[in-house]
């Protein structure tokens, strides 16, 4: 999103947080005083506003402004905001998260432990989803919970798993919630890199790509460190081709209907569907081989089909030999 840095995300509330070195840290204190978002007008009437935050920034080396989001919230969540909180004199992010009503997480100085390899029974029907098991902080310690499979409370939204994000030394542990589709979500604005304290601000909106990028991201990097992956020196994190396939599975595929539209999607990867008015013409083709005379008349007939419900998904168009044949079909 931001060329100078592209460390600085867009805001934790919709996307979720990305993960963090373990070093992520600033020198200085954050601005006392906040920007003054021009909120945008509401774009449906249950959305919520998420206001924006300080982010330091290492290549600028100064703290930049993350722009605030108009959301749909989560179904029973609650949005805590991140904060900044001074650790062994440097200034370390304590990421904002989804929760239960009435819910305090905890700071853990220990790291969990790789996520377990489960095996997954039979699915009791066909409307359930499969919720992965995960190491939870009970007791002053981690205590693995299996994993089990879970009605969806309503229709439209699928499960986002439980994770811990490393910063400052420190361990959040982020609770698996019921969330809509990323493209459903809401809208998010984009960074400021030099707006300063207590100035108005316009707020420019991402493209919905940005967040299902984004919300991907995050989901699958978060998935790979869980299950064991290190980052490597630049903090880059290499998802094995199992890991991003776990993350995302057909079974997950939900189906979104509201005022933003028609979408089938799982986490992380949104489909627009539009009902369109196709009409064909069928003809009737002998078999190999069977005699065609000059002149015949070939048999049409031509059918109106209505209405068919066509995917169209964000995906990158294909090349070569793949899109000559997608061309010619």
């Amino acid at each position: 999103v931001v060329a100078q840095d592209p460390n600085i995300p867009v805001n934790e509330a919709v996307t979720g947080t990305p993960p963090l070195p373990a070093d992520y840290t600033a020198s200085i204190a954050p601005p006392t005083q906040p920007v003054a978002e021009d909120e945008p007008p509401r774009p449906e009437a249950d959305d919520v506003w998420v206001p924006g935050y300080w982010w330091w920034s290492k290549p600028l080396g100064r703290y930049v402004w993350v722009g605030g989001a108009w959301r749909q919230p989560p179904p029973d969540q609650v949005w805590t905001s991140g904060r900044w909180n001074l650790v062994s004199g440097h200034y370390a992010w304590t990421p904002g998260y989804w929760g239960p009503h009435g819910y305090a997480r905890e700071t853990i100085d220990l790291a969990p432990p790789p996520l377990q390899v489960e095996v997954r029974p039979a699915a009791p029907g066909a409307d359930f989803v499969w919720t992965p098991g995960y190491y939870g902080w009970r007791g002053g310690k981690y205590a693995w919970t299996a994993g089990s499979w879970a009605r969806p409370p309503r229709a439209g939204v699928s499960w986002v798993e439980p994770r811990y994000v490393n910063t400052g030394g420190h361990y959040y542990f982020q609770p698996g919630r019921w969330d809509y589709a990323p493209a459903a979500r809401g809208v998010v604005y984009r960074p400021d890199i030099n707006v300063k304290p207590g100035v108005h601000l316009r707020l420019e909106p991402v493209a919905p790509t940005v967040i299902v990028a984004h919300t991907t991201y995050v989901a699958q990097t978060s998935r790979a460190i869980a299950r064991g992956v290190r980052p490597d020196e630049r903090g880059h994190v290499v998802v094995p081709r199992a890991v991003a396939a776990e993350v995302v599975r057909p079974e997950e595929r939900v189906r979104v209907e509201g005022p933003r539209g028609v979408v089938e999607a799982h986490p992380g990867v949104a489909v627009e569907v539009r009902p369109q008015v196709d009409v064909r013409e069928q003809v009737k083709v002998e078999p190999r081989g069977a005699e065609v005379r000059p002149g015949a008349a070939v048999e049409r007939q031509r059918v109106e089909v209505r209405p068919e419900a066509r995917p169209t998904a964000t995906t990158t168009p294909p090349r070569g030999r793949e899109q000559e044949r997608e061309r010619r079909r």
